[in-house]
């Protein structure tokens, strides 16, 4: 797992975010995204749940960032969630032209179909997708946040680690549960062309939940960019550790020990991780951990999808004796190589 690692930065680890961060910087901006993601331990219906509302705010002719993800050509509405009654993905486009947002009060609106609202560090985000009316329903408690990047209307990343309450109405479920999870707004620029189809690298992001008894907010997230299917930077990891204050640490890096060949949405070959090792590292010790997909791949994002896993680590402090943790977390990669990643 060698490679670089992008400066840690530490003056950002504990500032909570101001409701100007979480509402849309249109004009500024070229486009806009809100995400809910919830994870759920090993015994529950779902595993993980993930839901966001994409605003496209660029000319036709532009290629927003986020088509790192597979949100491009149009704004869109998607709710998606992996258990035992295997995968659901829905995704809609949308009109997103009478969205309002507002910093006080609090709220980020769209036609009965998206809603964000709160206050002092509690949210709601609501979604109703347009057509089918399955609704997901994420009330959140958040706990610490991390800043992926703070540069502005140029690429602005705030997530919230959280405590979370979820509802889901739709094909086949009806069920409320409580578990781990993310708030997320991102922003950023456009380019007149799709990057994706001119760097040969892909990425790696894995949140990890320990679901801790009494601590709900004890998780680790990081962020891994390979180029050409070798490991190449660790751009930025955080984790909160059972009995541990929350810290910055040195970006993720991950190394693939079983793929498999697949399909992504578009049906081209890929590689599908299905198990893998992660290392996060701070100035305090290191945290590898051992992860293996646990659920199906939703093939929502170029050359690659989300996935749910279950991990098991060892966090190996500068001194004093090693901890072994374990839990459940949520996984997306995609590859732009134009090979799959091995």
């Amino acid at each position: 797992m060698a490679g670089f690692y992008f400066p840690v930065d530490q003056k950002f680890v504990n500032v909570k975010p101001k409701p100007r961060d979480l509402v849309s910087f249109k004009p500024r901006s070229s486009w806009d995204g809100w995400f809910a993601i919830a994870i759920f331990p090993q015994d529950q219906e779902l595993l993980w749940l993930k839901a966001h509302m994409f605003m496209r705010s660029c000319g036709k002719k532009m290629h927003p960032i986020a088509s790192f993800e597979g949100m491009d050509r149009h704004s869109e509405l998607m709710i998606a969630y992996a258990g035992i009654h295997g995968l659901h993905v829905e995704t809609k486009e949308i009109d997103t032209e009478t969205l309002s947002s507002s910093k006080h009060p609090f709220n980020v609106e769209l036609n009965g179909i998206f809603k964000f609202q709160g206050a002092e560090g509690k949210y709601g985000m609501h979604f109703k997708m347009p057509g089918t009316g399955t609704v997901a329903r994420f009330d959140f408690i958040s706990g610490w946040p991390v800043w992926w990047s703070k540069w502005g209307s140029l690429l602005h990343y705030i997530g919230q680690h959280c405590q979370v309450g979820v509802s889901v109405q739709g094909e086949g479920i009806n069920t409320g549960l409580n578990g781990f999870g993310v708030v997320e707004h991102v922003c950023g620029f456009s380019l007149p062309f799709d990057i994706t189809k001119f760097l040969p690298i892909h990425y790696h992001w894995d949140v990890l939940a320990f679901h801790t008894p009494d601590a709900p907010f004890d998780s680790a997230a990081g962020l891994f960019l390979g180029y050409k299917s070798k490991a190449f930077i660790g751009l930025r990891s955080a984790a909160k550790f059972p009995d541990r204050s929350v810290m910055a640490m040195k970006g993720l890096h991950v190394k693939y020990l079983e793929i498999i060949e697949d399909e992504d949405g578009n049906g081209n070959k890929i590689g599908r991780p299905m198990k893998w090792q992660g290392k996060m590292e701070s100035k305090e010790g290191v945290f590898n951990y051992t992860a293996k997909s646990s659920t199906p791949l939703a093939k929502i994002i170029p050359g690659g999808g989300m996935q749910g896993f279950l991990f098991e680590g060892e966090l190996k402090p500068k001194t004093g004796p090693s901890r072994i943790f374990a839990g459940t977390g949520f996984s997306e990669y995609g590859n732009f190589a134009g090979t799959p990643i091995k």
